[in-house]
C-alpha cells in the first residue's frame, strides 16, 4: 500500500524524522533555492515537527505565492488551516486544490476529511462516497468513512467500514488503530481492548500508531491512562497531536481539566 510522505512526516517520532527531512531539504534549497516542492516541504516540517504555526503558514503562503496553481499547496495549506480551526478558509483551499487536480485520491478524500473536522458529517459523507466510487480500494476513505458514520449515530456501518479498511490495507497499524477506536465509540469494549493488545505487541517494529491509543482509551473512559499516552507523544513531539484542536473524537478529554493546558503546551490554544 502507498503511504504519503505526510503520513511518515506527522507520524514518525521528531528525533527520528525531523534531522533527516531538515537536512534534505536544506540541501535542495541551496542547490534550487526557489524550488516549490522543497519549499512545500519545509512547510510541512514547521508544522508538524516544529510546532511553529506562524513559520508554516509563512513557508505555506511562499509556495502558493512561487505556484497558484499547486494542487499540493492548496491541499496542504487546507490541512494546516483546519487543524487551526480556521474553517472557511480551510474549505476554500481544499476545493481549490480538487479543481486543480479533481483526479487526485488524497484530494478527494481530504475533501470529506475537512468536512468531518468542522462536523458537517453528511458533506463529509457524500465526499467519501464520491471518492470510493472513483477509488474503491483506498483504504483511508473507508477508515475516515467510519469515523463519520458513528458521528451520525450509524455504528453497524461505522464498524464494517472500518474492518473494510483493515482489510484492504493488510492490517496497517493506522487502520487497525482507527477500528479500535470505532469499536470503542460503537459500545464494543472488548473488541477495543483487543485491538490496544494487538497493538502494543507490534509497537516495536511499527509504532506511529501509538499516540492514538489515547482516543480509544478516552472513548473507553479511562482518562488517566489515555493522559499517559499523550504526555509520551508530547515528549517525542509526535506531529499527530495538532489534530487534538479539532478531532470530535477528541471530545472525551475536552471537559478534562488536562486538556486546555495540554493544547496550549503544544501551542495551540482550546
Amino acid at each position: 500500500m502507498r503511504i504519503s510522505a505526510w503520513r511518515v512526516i506527522t507520524y514518525k517520532a521528531r528525533d527520528e524524522a525531523y534531522p533527516r527531512a531538515l537536512a534534505a531539504v536544506k540541501r535542495a534549497l541551496e542547490l534550487e533555492p526557489e524550488l516549490n516542492e522543497a519549499h512545500l516541504t519545509l512547510a510541512r516540517i514547521k508544522f508538524t515537527l516544529e510546532w511553529n504555526f506562524d513559520g508554516a503558514e509563512k513557508a505555506f503562503l511562499k509556495v502558493l505565492e512561487q505556484n497558484p496553481n499547486s494542487a499540493k499547496g492548496h491541499e496542504r495549506y487546507a490541512i494546516f488551516l483546519v487543524m487551526m480551526g480556521r474553517f472557511e478558509e480551510s474549505t476554500r483551499e481544499i476545493l481549490m486544490a480538487r479543481e486543480l487536480d479533481p483526479l487526485s485520491e488524497w484530494i478527494n478524500n481530504n475533501v470529506g476529511w475537512i468536512y468531518y473536522f468542522q462536523r458537517r458529517y453528511e458533506e463529509a459523507l457524500v465526499e467519501y462516497q464520491k471518492t470510493l466510487e472513483m477509488f474503491p480500494g483506498f483504504p483511508m476513505a473507508y477508515r475516515e468513512q467510519a469515523m463519520v458514520y458513528v458521528c451520525l449515530g450509524k455504528p453497524e456501518k461505522a464498524i464494517l467500514s472500518a474492518e473494510k479498511a483493515v482489510s484492504i490495507s493488510q492490517d496497517d497499524p493506522y487502520d487497525v488503530v482507527g477500528l479500535g477506536l470505532i469499536y470503542a465509540l460503537a459500545g464494543e469494549r472488548e473488541l477495543a481492548e483487543g485491538i490496544i493488545h494487538q497493538l502494543l505487541q507490534r509497537t516495536e517494529t511499527r509504532p506511529m500508531a501509538q499516540p492514538e491509543y489515547s482516543l480509544i482509551l478516552a472513548a473507553l473512559g479511562d482518562l488517566d491512562k489515555a493522559f499517559e499516552y499523550l504526555e509520551q507523544a508530547y515528549k517525542t513531539h509526535n506531529g499527530w497531536l495538532f489534530q487534538l484542536k479539532v478531532d470530535p473524537n477528541a471530545d472525551h478529554l475536552r471537559s478534562d481539566p488536562r486538556y486546555a493546558p495540554f493544547l496550549r503546551k503544544i501551542g495551540l490554544e482550546p
